[in-house]
């Protein structure tokens, strides 16, 4: 069971693809503050509380900008700290001894993907607040379909539905820079349509 879980690949060994499906789990874990940083915004917008700020000299873009930076920087901190802590542990307890650096190599081409669900966030919170509890349903079917996927034998196209389905399974695979720039661009371009949409609807 293990086994079809890991699905080694290109001859990989089995603990270099373990430790790539473990920190797929960890990003996707690390992305719940990510997204929760950007739900802030909706949360004071549903207590009521922005209206008084906005009513300063407080731009709408400043205010879900400052959101976005803080989520950006969330996802750099708990990325970094979630490869360096695994690869810590990999190094004193492994026999056969992998460098820290590629731990954090292969812990920070999940960054992209996290940035997306940021995106998607900041972009249902510009026009469609009422349904950002989609993200949540989003991030569960990327465990879903990116863990559990080899072992309940999904189509591959159903993590392709997801960005944590497109990223580079470093070291295992070779760094596949196109899909990585795709999905940076991806994230900007959620953010920056999320951005117009909050920009211009009515906030209650």
């Amino acid at each position: 069971m293990i086994a079809q879980m890991m699905q080694a690949t290109n001859g990989a060994s089995l603990t270099m693809t373990f430790v790539t499906k473990i920190l797929s789990v960890l990003a996707m874990v690390s992305t719940v503050p990510v997204i929760l940083a950007v739900l802030k915004i909706k949360g004071e917008e549903k207590k009521g509380r922005l209206d008084h700020l906005l009513g300063r000299p407080v731009s709408r873009t400043r205010l879900l900008g400052s959101a976005t930076l803080l989520a950006c920087i969330i996802a750099l901190t708990m990325m970094s700290l979630t490869a360096i802590g695994l690869g810590g542990v990999g190094t004193a307890m492994m026999e056969k001894e992998i460098s820290l650096r590629t731990f954090y190599e292969a812990g920070m081409v999940y960054l992209p993907a996290m940035l997306v669900m940021m995106g998607v966030t900041v972009l249902l919170i510009g026009f469609a607040p009422k349904l950002t509890g989609v993200t949540w349903i989003y991030l569960l079917y990327s465990f879903v379909v990116v863990y559990l996927g080899g072992l309940l034998q999904f189509p591959d196209w159903m993590a392709k539905l997801t960005p944590f389905g497109y990223v580079t399974k470093v070291p295992v695979e070779e760094m596949d820079w196109v899909t990585t720039i795709g999905l940076l661009l991806t994230a900007v371009g959620c953010t920056a349509i999320g951005f117009i949409g909050y920009r211009n609807r009515d906030i209650h």
